[in-house]
């Protein structure tokens, strides 16, 4: 068992699949969501766990980290139905690589 937080990863394209590989060349425990289901292959194969949801990805992770398209697409996989929101849970944190509107960051967050 791992002494290092447990990390959950949602947004598995250019940046977020090279992202995953280097966590999980880490030791990190790494539950992994995307979009396009079939782009985490390569990471399951390499040991992550994939779920179903973006609620999902909160029930075994300390750390939660986001590189998405956009602003909407923040929007929905955080607060959309089977989102971020449904699943979090107290003391856990979210990290957001996305481009992102930085008003609209500041919305989200509050």
């Amino acid at each position: 068992m791992s002494d290092l937080p447990s990390i959950a990863f949602a947004g598995i394209g250019l940046m977020g699949l090279r992202m995953c590989r280097r966590l999980i060349a880490a030791g990190f425990p790494l539950t992994v969501w995307n979009r396009s289901p079939d782009k985490c292959a390569p990471l399951v194969e390499a040991g992550a766990r994939q779920v179903g949801s973006p609620a999902e990805l909160c029930a075994a992770a300390d750390i939660v980290l986001l590189c998405l398209a956009d602003t909407a697409v923040v929007r929905e996989v955080v607060f959309g139905a089977g989102g971020i929101v449904e699943g979090a849970r107290a003391g856990q944190v979210l990290v957001d690589h996305s481009s992102l509107e930085p008003a609209a960051t500041r919305a989200m967050a509050a």
